[in-house]
């Protein structure tokens, strides 16, 4: 799994995804509480199993993501 500030790149081989779909992804974080993270995506690119999507939120800066992106 690949994050960054604007969206997240993943690896789908049950749920067949293709460009301009909109899905959930849900994950647990490794930190110390395992923090969970559901976000609305829209699909941008499918290379195989292979997904990149953006965040479809306007929630802002999520904190608990924050701590994984190196600027």
């Amino acid at each position: 799994t690949d994050l960054s500030l604007t969206g997240i790149g993943f690896e789908s081989e049950r749920v067949p995804l293709k460009a301009g779909d909109v899905a959930v992804v849900r994950f647990l974080l490794d930190d110390e509480g395992q923090s969970p993270v559901e976000k609305e995506v829209g699909v941008i690119s499918v290379r195989g199993s292979k997904v990149g999507a953006v965040f479809l939120d306007k929630g802002g800066y999520d904190v608990a993501l924050g701590k994984y992106i190196i600027p």
